[in-house]
């Protein structure tokens, strides 16, 4: 037997077992690009329930960013057009911040301060109130002091934008007394912007070619802040999309908000070095991704039908033989 007749029996004899190893590769590789592309790429999204003094973000969308006040008191009533204040230099009307403007909303235990700063290249806030046309504040900076006994008379105050929620605890600083103008809100205020605490659970998302995807929870997903610390949005294009709410019998502000976990970064206890960034296993998201039931389901068809058939393969020749 010549060599070229040995080559072709031996290429004759590996063309099968190469055939399925390729099959094999194809279909790993597809498998895998798969499970990346509608798992594992895609980003997380962290819903947040906190409880802090203090909350400050800058507006991204000033259509869906308004809100309505009751009788707040102002710092500067020459900033506010004629008859938008009342007798006493309260204002009960709608506040509309432009995009770009830093809103804080900061607890104390006899208000709620709310503070408006718009940079200089940005208009200022329009201010609107029943049977006057609109007025734009003059000034960069809006203060309104909401009393305690008028919080339970507001909805939630909108958030949509990169913001911050409390600060690090670091040395304490000395007691602020409050304005002399209004000495029910002197020696009250809080010693500054504080964290009491907050829970940070991690939602995925699916993704199939016959939807648009769904929101799922990860399982073990679930983070426990510590009190003192600062939960902040990492670049520019962060946005923090949610409430804060505040109630006369509480001192601390409501906070629900939901952005990408990808965007968010936890600056633990400390000077602010710590810096620490959410997230989930590969594997927790993959298994409780209800998508997946759908894919295993497919892959276990394909496989039963690919035995199937090599096993009929293998009875044929064996006839044959017989025969």
């Amino acid at each position: 037997m010549t060599f070229s007749s040995q080559l072709g029996d031996f290429i004759r004899g590996i063309r099968r077992p190469l055939g399925f190893v390729a099959v094999s590769a194809v279909l790993t590789a597809v498998i895998f690009w798969s499970m990346r592309h509608y798992f594992l790429d895609q980003v997380p999204l962290a819903l947040i329930n906190a409880r802090s003094n203090y909350i400050t973000f800058e507006i991204q969308r000033d259509t869906v960013s308004k809100f309505l006040v009751h009788d707040a008191e102002v710092i500067d009533p020459t900033a506010f057009c004629e008859g938008f204040l009342d007798a006493n230099n309260r204002f009960t009307g709608l506040v509309a911040p432009r995009k770009g403007t830093k809103v804080s909303y900061m607890r104390h235990r006899s208000h709620l301060q709310i503070t408006l700063d718009t940079p200089d290249r940005l208009p200022t806030p329009e201010l609107s109130v029943k049977s006057r046309p609109d007025c734009r504040m003059s000034g960069q900076r809006l203060v309104l002091l909401v009393p305690q006994d008028r919080l339970n008379d507001h909805q939630p105050f909108p958030i949509i934008g990169r913001g911050e929620i409390g600060a690090e605890l670091a040395n304490p600083g000395l007691p602020v007394t409050g304005d002399d103008r209004f000495p029910a809100n002197a020696v009250r205020r809080a010693p500054g912007p504080l964290l009491f605490g907050a829970t940070v659970r991690l939602f995925g998302r699916t993704a199939t070619l016959l939807d648009d995807g769904e929101l799922y929870p990860i399982s073990g997903a679930e983070f426990i802040v510590p009190r003192g610390s600062r939960l902040a949005t990492n670049n520019v294009e962060s946005t923090l999309v949610g409430t804060v709410m505040a109630t006369g019998e509480d001192e601390a502000l409501d906070i629900e908000v939901t952005v990408e976990a990808t965007e968010l970064q936890l600056y633990r206890v400390g000077a602010g070095s710590q810096v620490e960034s959410l997230g989930a296993g590969a594997v927790a998201r993959a298994f409780g991704n209800p998508a997946l039931v759908s894919i295993l389901t497919c892959i276990a068809i394909f496989s039963f039908l690919v035995q199937t058939l090599c096993a009929l393969a293998g009875l044929i020749p064996e006839k044959q033989k017989r025969r």
